[in-house]
């Protein structure tokens, strides 16, 4: 999501993930969608309760700042959220554990926080549009 392609001629690297940021609404949705799903299967590897709250926290950001149109593209692009949650999860493998109960309720309240922060996109973005379709048509 968020290395797969390389600028030539430097050692920058980005993904799809700041790519389907570009689309209003339904890029922001599709990242976290998958970024939520590397929370959950890191949750069933029984990472620490602490390094879900890490992941959680580049999650939320990423979010959070990626609905603002052209800053939370940019800032998708130099942040690399799940490149960083990638590297916690590796960092945590060694002595995996068994996830509890308490994993499980923070990971589904921060899934729900989630969803909100992403509804609140999708309504902004559905309204820039609908605002600037309106400017368009003249009404």
């Amino acid at each position: 999501m968020d290395n797969l392609l390389r600028i030539p001629g430097t050692r920058f690297r980005f993904g799809i993930d700041p790519l389907i940021g570009l689309i209003p609404g339904l890029g922001d949705t599709g990242s976290a969608m998958v970024s939520a799903l590397a929370l959950i299967q890191a949750a069933r590897y029984g990472v620490p309760k602490i390094v879900l709250a890490r992941m959680s926290v580049n999650i939320l950001l990423n979010e959070l700042i990626g609905i603002v149109p052209v800053i939370g593209d940019a800032f998708s692009f130099w942040f690399k959220s799940n490149a960083r949650n990638h590297q916690l999860i590796k960092e945590h493998m060694g002595a995996p554990r068994k996830s509890n109960r308490s994993d499980w309720i923070f990971v589904f309240g921060v899934l729900i926080a989630l969803a909100v922060i992403v509804g609140i996109g999708i309504f902004v973005s559905l309204f820039v549009l609908q605002q600037l379709l309106r400017m368009v048509s003249g009404r």
